[in-house]
């Protein structure tokens, strides 16, 4: 009986001496979502991408900015490990084909190799992680359209069905409305006579 209570203090205490205590560690876990962490490193590299897509540099930040990009980092980072547990779950072999058909299209409207390389570089992207937001994206555009199809799926007389409940809502009086009228008259003619 000891000797389970010191193995399991001792494996209590190995574990919590595994995670950093320090937050400026790199393996530091900053939040966890589901069960995935996200740890400091993964939140310095998004605070970096995010401040290079604003065209600024991490270092060049004020102690407020920094603190509030690592907020919206951190909330971006929440929200994206959120939509990638749900789009993992979305299995459809279209999804792959319309990633290879947008990403080719991409690439062709960038010019050359070099050049959409380049284009990449610039927005912080690479090939894999291009295609890897296109993943997610269709992936969720093709869950909320499966989710939403059962919500507004009608029976096929629902509209006839409708009509005949509601006639008095399809009955309209007779109306006429004019916004122009035009009329064909010849150069010259006095306005009084048209």
């Amino acid at each position: 009986m000891k000797l389970r209570c010191f193995l399991l203090l001792f494996c209590v205490a190995l574990l919590a001496s595994c995670s950093p205590k320090d937050p400026k560690d790199p393996k530091f876990v900053v939040a966890s979502v589901n069960g995935a962490k996200i740890t400091r490193a993964e939140l310095t590299t998004g605070v970096s991408d995010m401040a290079q897509r604003f065209g600024a540099k991490p270092d060049m930040l004020t102690p407020e900015q920094k603190e509030m990009l690592d907020w919206q980092m951190v909330n971006e980072l929440v929200s994206e490990k959120l939509v990638s547990t749900v789009t993992s779950k979305v299995k459809d072999p279209a999804i792959a084909k319309r990633v290879d058909e947008e990403f080719n299209k991409i690439k062709a409207s960038a010019g050359t190799e070099v050049e959409f390389k380049d284009k990449l570089t610039k927005a912080g992207f690479t090939e894999v992680k291009l295609r890897g937001e296109m993943t997610k994206q269709f992936s969720m555009e093709a869950l909320v359209e499966k989710e939403s199809a059962k919500d507004l799926a009608l029976e096929p007389d629902a509209a006839a069905k409708f009509y005949a409940a509601h006639p008095e809502s399809f009955n309209q009086k007779e109306m006429v409305m004019a916004r122009h009228i035009l009329v064909l008259a010849q150069e010259g003619t006095p306005k009084d006579q048209i």
